[in-house]
């Protein structure tokens, strides 16, 4: 449960998602758009939120995103006081359509490297929101590397969807991006093999493909421990004999 208060009149019209008067309020007074919002959850948490995270909350049309970025383009940058989400995590995690976490994506395409409280970047809730394989896509292409980034349970994007399923194409997607991220275990200890045995949502075409890959790979470390030999020969030179006294 969420309680807001003391906002001002443009993030009401966030909540309400009255967009027509949310764009014609923002015109008048844009530095509302600057404004943190005092949020409380839980009963006993609270957080600070600007309109562009609410916003990206809702799915809202393109135009109102546009308008926020005009008017405050770094709030791309910002991340809320309790989770430390900034608007993209939030656009992804609610499933926002792929315009708007292109358009807040291409105002700040940092923001695809930024970790929250949990240690996760953005690409770990497209996938856990079965967001669309465009987005999963636009943002491996914006962060290779976040397909190589573990969260606080040592969780990559792969393990997230292991766990909540998806579908054939972003699994391929995944396994493309980072083929040995088969074989990387979260700390108690699954491979994403493992994952998706032990919660049975992945549908058997995934399962079927990371199975492959996860032999693939398991047969190439293998191949690479036996042509890796330790050398017979010492490692440094011996020492010269001590001189006779």
């Amino acid at each position: 449960m969420f309680g807001f208060h003391h906002c001002t009149k443009l993030f009401e019209f966030v909540l309400q998602q009255d967009w027509d008067d949310l764009l014609f309020r923002l015109e008048q007074y844009p530095n509302e758009a600057h404004h943190w919002e005092t949020v409380q959850f839980d009963g006993q948490h609270e957080t600070r939120l600007l309109p562009l995270h609410q916003v990206c909350a809702l799915d809202p049309p393109l135009r109102v995103v546009e308008a926020l970025l005009k008017a405050y383009p770094e709030a791309t940058h910002k991340h809320d006081i309790y989770f430390h989400r900034v608007p993209l995590h939030i656009a992804t995690s609610r499933a926002a359509s792929a315009e708007v976490v292109k358009m807040v994506l291409a105002a700040a395409p940092g923001a695809a490297k930024q970790q929250d409280a949990l240690g996760r970047v953005p690409l770990h809730y497209a996938v856990f929101s079965h967001d669309s394989l465009e987005i999963i896509l636009t943002l491996i292409r914006t962060y290779p590397a976040g397909i190589k980034v573990m969260d606080y349970k040592g969780w990559l994007p792969i393990h997230v969807a292991c766990r909540c399923g998806t579908t054939l194409p972003i699994m391929r997607a995944l396994l493309e991006s980072y083929p040995r991220s088969t074989l990387r275990t979260t700390t108690g200890g699954m491979t994403p093999l493992e994952c998706a045995e032990r919660f049975g949502v992945l549908n058997e075409e995934c399962k079927a493909l990371l199975r492959q890959i996860t032999l693939e790979r398991q047969a190439s470390s293998r191949d690479v421990n036996e042509n890796c030999q330790p050398s017979q020969e010492p490692l440094v030179p011996p020492e010269p004999p001590m001189a006779q006294t």
